[in-house]
């Protein structure tokens, strides 16, 4: 090969990698290793810890001296305090003192201090705080990673010998157990740091790794755990569950003010606001206004989607701009998202348009504006957005709310009321996942294996499965080892018994597992790709599947041309044409938190009184009070002690609105089950359509007496049986098996390197849930599937708490001659999924005009 060709190659293997980032700190690591190990006590070393804050110009908090005091003797907790407060520190100072004061580890260095974080973008910023006083007081601790992001020849590294100080994540940390000869290695942990616990609590995710620290303290039985957070409402709950089962934690709280300002972007007329959708563009120009190119700003959306919508739009608006933004969301390459996170904190960057790939503890104190784009949904997502905002202990937060729609505007005004009384959302863990009681016998498979009675005692020590019985833990032994109706399948007989031992039966069963390890499930995405030059990101295979050749779509903040498909990588090359399809990623709704819906309910009531004159209005209730008289004219707005029904007759039917405020999942499953009870009384077909305020009602018969629409909506007698009966409760059975099946290792989701079609995917998830209903209709599994869609989908113990209270409550069932203003928004979103843009837009003008006149 000539050596212009070489050098051609190499740039294009440039251009497709990017520059190789240089190891956390690395001269600063090799430094450490030969770096003498001080002979300090436990006083001097706390008398230069110490020493250190005061050089930097602080003082300890009371917190931070009290968490290290619980360290100190011996005590396992939470932490709970402001973001930005310093909470690395006070769960990382005492097991330090108590390393570097340790003249054994001088001789024998082994890993004391492990961090777990849900975020890989958090582990670099955290192991560089860590860092930052080790290398000024010169103590030769390494601190190092172990994320996804890992090089192949740091992780063979990490199989011989740990560092001090390891950061990393629960599937990394799984994955480190697995490893032979881990015991060994984490024998002297000493400290296991949970940060951001709230984003683990109450998923999955958090359940594996209850099971995976149970398995560590199995062999660190000296280790002492510190759960950190934020934003979580039921401390003890949490803490227990980080802590493990049986044991009494230390909660650490602090009274450090830190006062969140939420102010809500108004339009000089409320007619310029939309009724419906979520990307917030009509408010543009507001929004624009409020941002100050001098000053660093995140703007926070919702999805993706809107990400990419919301960059390119003031990309439009300010050319000049162009230098100083970027855009970040998680179907981003990681070195864009690196370079991205880079440049905020260094200033470079003034605006990054954002979804919640930078809700965690990322620090950026260089950022000094937050604005979300629509509603957060709840009350501590809106608290920890706000943290990103001057990052620092005691700092007062601004935040800038631009609602999507006319009804985002009072619950702005809902949320502003929930973050002045403090109030966050509780997180509660599941109970007895058998899918992640599946995975994790089989992460506990590799090498020897494990002793099922020493593996039992230890998932028992676990909250999440502390009431495990003896039945259903054998029955996932057997499963692993015979598959149950699948045994006919050599690949579903993953284990074997040797000697009383459960182990994997070849090393390629044991390498298939490794490779799907976590509840994190792949996205249905492929890779986007610049012809001969970078890697974009990642893109849903759906929305690729509806492309042709020469689509011009808009993706990662660039517009690009889809040349062609294979491989599942999506070829692109730049391209200039205006107004490109957004690229769009398929999710859900977020629906509203408990605790927002209660305070919505509360401004409703607000608004009623501001009508009658009753109350003082917020700004926000001002903004909607020429809407609010026509509501109230027309028909009535509820106190809160009410509900609201209004019924009216058009020329499609009988219509039947119910305002409930109390989320989207929620009033959809109400709205079924209203629909299959009247249709029960009088055989009738029923359309549902529900947002997060209420749901619609639709038939070409009247749909009932007001008597007998009031017994559908609260009666809780026969609720599960009726529930069930009027959803397609199979197919929702079936969605949900899918993820159950991929976490389980029924589904192979394919290596790094070659993942399977999501069609693929649900093809298996499919067949196998076809073949468990045939052949085995009591598998634990599939029975998780169907109690999975009641508690997790439609959330019957929410909705049998809103039955209860509607049944307390004055129902006000009122005839309307035509749609009020809060039935506008229930109608257009039954009506938008039929209508092209074009003649939706034709006839929201029209219904505008004779709802508002």
């Amino acid at each position: 090969m000539s050596t212009s060709a070489k050098v051609l190659r190499g740039i294009q293997r440039l251009n497709r990698t990017g520059p190789p980032r240089p190891r956390l700190d690395a001269d600063e690591q090799a430094r450490a290793r030969i770096k003498p190990w001080p002979t300090l006590s436990r006083e001097q070393a706390w008398e230069e810890w110490t020493g250190w804050f005061e050089r930097q110009g602080w003082t300890p908090f009371p917190f931070q001296l009290e968490t290290w005091q619980a360290f100190e003797t011996g005590r396992s907790g939470l932490v709970a305090v402001p973001t930005g407060s310093g909470k690395t520190y006070a769960a990382v100072g005492g097991p330090i003192v108590n390393l570097i004061s340790d003249p054994m580890n001088a001789r024998n260095p082994a890993l004391t201090i492990l961090y777990v974080t849900p975020l890989k973008a958090l582990a670099r910023d955290i192991a560089q705080a860590i860092q930052r006083p080790l290398a000024d007081l010169s103590w030769p601790i390494l601190v190092d990673l172990r994320t996804g992001d890992t090089t192949a020849t740091a992780r063979r590294r990490f199989k011989e010998r740990l560092p001090h100080v390891l950061v990393t994540t629960p599937e990394s940390l799984a994955i480190l157990l697995t490893d032979r000869g881990w015991e060994e290695r984490m024998h002297d942990v000493q400290a296991i740091v949970l940060d951001e616990w709230h984003e683990l609590m109450g998923t999955k995710r958090g359940s594996l790794l209850e099971l995976t620290l149970a398995r560590l303290r199995g062999v660190a039985t000296t280790a002492r755990v510190w759960a950190l957070s934020a934003t979580i409402a039921n401390l003890e709950e949490a803490a227990s569950v980080a802590v493990g089962a049986g044991k009494e934690p230390t909660i650490i709280r602090a009274d450090i003010p830190r006062h969140i300002t939420l102010h809500c972007l108004l339009p000089e007329s409320i007619q310029r606001c939309p009724w419906f959708g979520y990307s917030g563009l009509s408010l543009l120009p507001e929004v624009v206004a409020r941002i100050d190119p001098n000053h660093s700003t995140l703007l926070f959306t919702n999805t993706r989607s809107h990400a990419e919508r919301w960059y390119q739009a003031i990309l439009e608006a300010k050319p000049e701009w162009s230098s100083l933004m970027a855009l970040h969301h998680g179907s981003l390459d990681q070195d864009e998202r690196q370079r991205v996170e880079d440049g905020i904190k260094s200033g470079g960057l003034r605006l990054v348009v954002a979804t919640s790939s930078l809700d965690l503890g990322v620090d950026f104190p260089p950022v000094q504006n937050v604005i979300q784009i629509g509603s957060a949904k709840s009350i501590a997502r809106a608290v920890q957005r706000a943290g990103r905002a001057f990052h620092r202990p005691g700092e007062d937060t601004l935040v800038q709310l631009c609602p999507t729609n006319v009804m985002e505007i009072l619950e702005a005004s809902a949320l502003r009321e929930g973050v002045q009384d403090g109030v966050l959302e509780e997180r509660t863990q599941p109970e007895k996942p058998l899918d992640v009681l599946v995975q994790f016998l089989l992460n506990s498979s590799f090498n020897d294996g494990f002793d099922p009675a020493d593996l039992l005692h230890q998932i028992r020590s676990t909250v999440s499965f502390r009431a495990v019985t003896e039945e259903e833990f054998s029955w996932a032994l057997n499963f692993i080892r015979f598959g149950g109706s699948l045994s006919a399948y050599p690949e579903f007989r993953k284990v074997e018994v040797v000697e009383g031992w459960y182990r994997f039966v070849s090393a390629e069963a044991a390498r298939r597992h490794k490779m799907n390890i976590g509840t994190i499930l792949s996205e249905s995405g492929v890779t986007v790709q610049v012809r001969g030059g970078a890697r974009l990101g990642m893109i849903d295979e759906t929305f690729v599947a509806k492309l042709r050749p020469g689509d011009v779509i808009q993706f990662g903040g660039r517009t690009v041309q889809f040349l062609q498909m294979r491989d599942m990588t999506a070829y692109v090359k730049p391209a200039r044409q205006r107004s490109p399809v957004a690229a769009v990623w398929s999710g859900t709704i977020l629906p509203l938190s408990l605790q927002l819906s209660s305070y919505l309910r509360r401004e409703v009531d607000r608004l009623r009184q501001a009508v009658e004159g009753l109350d003082q209005p917020s700004p926000e209730i001002d903004a909607l009070l020429p809407i609010a008289r026509i509501q109230a004219s027309r028909s009535r707005i509820p106190s809160i002690t009410q509900t609201l029904i209004e019924t009216c007759r058009t020329a499609e039917g009988h219509h039947v609105f119910v305002y409930t405020w109390e989320g989207w999942s929620v009033n959809e499953g109400l709205g079924h089950l209203a629909a299959y009870r009247l249709s029960r009384l009088c055989p009738n077909t029923i359309a549902v359509s529900a947002t997060n305020y209420g749901f619609e009602l639709l038939s070409t018969e009247p749909l009932g007496s007001d008597r007998e629409i009031g017994l559908a909506l609260t009666v809780l007698e026969g609720l599960e049986q009726d529930i069930q009966a009027s959803q397609n409760y199979p197919e929702l059975a079936r969605r949900a098996f899918r993820e159950i099946a991929r976490i389980a290792g029924l589904v192979y989701q394919g290596s790094p390197f070659a993942r399977k079609t999501a069609r693929h995917l649900q093809m298996s998830a499919s067949l196998l849930f076809d073949v468990f209903r045939q052949y085995e209709p009591s598998h634990p599994l599939l029975a998780q599937a169907f109690r999975e869609v009641s508690d997790r989908q439609l959330q019957i113990d929410r909705l049998r708490g809103l039955m209860r209270r509607m049944s307390e409550q004055e129902l006000l069932i009122v005839p309307i001659p035509r749609l009020t203003p809060f039935a506008f928004p229930l109608y257009v979103e039954r009506i938008k999924s039929r209508l092209s843009t074009e003649k939706l837009e034709q006839r929201l003008a029209r219904l505008q005009r004779e709802v508002f006149r």
